[in-house]
């Protein structure tokens, strides 16, 4: 125990007896203590020449700062308490608009039925930004595709499918087969995948470079021997996918997207490409301190997406 403890009960008890007594020590040991602290202060804290202890005034502001600290140390206890219980706590999450709009909602909802006294933050921003937002902590976590770094860690929620969405008033009549419907991708049901060349013709809506889906669509057209006509470049896929359904070109779109969209005026078509394929999970810096907050948001996001 240290001094300020020692001095703290000698006031509280009203004498140095009472407070031995009270502390299993002895008086010669309350004794030193004070000297020890009232020496290294310069002041005086107890007033010995009346016939019952008093603090002087020196001593009425160290007691008034100790117990200052003492609350400050009691509220510090409670709340680390509170953080061990999941009781409180704080988290920045960062994701695309994709991802805020059709995963995320999938994964709060239960997340804030468990664990109501944590506060979380969302940030959206685009695939680059989300990068730069993890490795300069701005955000604790992410969510996002295949996020190929070393300085990340990562937990695969599920793997999605990107289509080719296409106007259904452009789609070529040898293709018909072969297009599916929002239904058909909800029901299960699929297709045989198509060359991306036999729609060359039409025009696309692509993501700006920079985006994942940007890249993974030229090395689709690179593959395929074709050089597209890209009528736009748009921020977000969800726009290029309401675009497509307008009838203004052909869109690269995630199977999820579609799978939680209204869709009009659009078919989709699986494309021969391993480009296709992608991992939606839960990214953290490595190598950094993981809260339990974090780790609590994590295992809720598994659970949403078990087996998947």
């Amino acid at each position: 125990m240290n001094d300020r403890k020692y001095i703290y009960e000698i006031y509280r008890q009203g004498s140095f007896s009472a407070a031995a007594k009270a502390l299993f020590v002895s008086q010669p040991t309350l004794s030193i203590a004070v000297k020890r602290t009232e020496e290294k202060l310069g002041i005086t804290i107890f007033d010995r020449s009346s016939p019952s202890l008093r603090l002087t005034q020196e001593g009425s502001v160290y007691i008034r700062a100790v117990e200052q600290m003492q609350h400050i140390e009691d509220t510090m206890h409670t709340e680390l308490a509170d953080i061990a219980e999941l009781k409180s706590g704080k988290i920045t999450v960062c994701s695309e608009n994709f991802a805020s709009s059709f995963i995320l909602p999938r994964i709060l909802l239960p997340f804030f039925r468990q664990y109501p006294g944590i506060e979380l933050n969302l940030l959206e921003t685009n695939a680059a930004q989300l990068k730069e937002s993890l490795l300069s902590e701005a955000a604790d976590l992410a969510i996002t595709h295949d996020l190929d770094d070393p300085a990340f860690r990562a937990v695969p929620l599920f793997e999605e499918e990107i289509l080719l969405a296409v106007p259904a008033e452009a789609v070529p009549p040898e293709l018909v087969a072969y297009a599916m419907t929002a239904d058909d991708l909800q029901a299960g049901r699929s297709a045989d995948p198509v060359d991306v060349a036999a729609f060359a013709a039409l025009p696309f809506l692509l993501l700006k470079n920079g985006n994942d889906m940007y890249r993974r669509a030229l090395t689709v057209f690179r593959a395929a021997g074709i050089h597209p006509d890209v009528r736009l470049y748009l921020d977000q896929m969800i726009t290029s996918y309401n675009m497509a359904c307008a009838g203004l070109g052909a869109a690269f779109v995630s199977d999820a997207l579609i799978k939680n969209s209204e869709n009009v005026g659009c078919v989709f078509f699986r494309l021969r490409s391993d480009e296709t394929r992608r991992r939606m999970m839960v990214v953290y810096k490595g190598k950094h301190y993981i809260s339990r907050a974090v780790n609590a948001f994590i295992e809720t996001a598994r659970e949403a997406f078990p087996a998947e």
